[in-house]
């Protein structure tokens, strides 16, 4: 998949869905063998999400809507919580294994 691994740059991309993030992506696309995302962090902009998700093929995925989403059944890991909290931190959320 990826040649000489010790020099890729592996990231976690938060707020993935908002400027920032979307800039970051941008990086990455333009110098493909130089980094792979390894996860994603969104707000509620779950559409935008899914389609960096199916773009980027990261292990883990987050996002801050409460309600669980179909979109993102079938992924690698994905989390969502009403609070916005990553888990094991008094996180209410699900956290669901493919």
């Amino acid at each position: 998949m990826l040649e000489n691994q010790s020099s890729i740059k592996r990231l976690v991309i938060l707020g993935s869905t908002g400027s920032i993030g979307q800039q970051t992506l941008d990086i990455v696309r333009a110098f493909p063998q130089k980094f792979q995302v390894l996860g994603l962090a969104g707000g509620q902009n779950l559409e935008l999400l899914k389609k960096q998700t199916e773009e980027f093929q990261p292990r883990l995925i987050y996002y801050k809507s409460g309600r669980k989403n179909a979109a993102f059944q079938g992924l690698p890991i994905y989390f969502n919580g009403r609070d916005g909290n990553p888990p094991g931190r008094g996180h209410r959320g699900r956290r669901y294994f493919r």
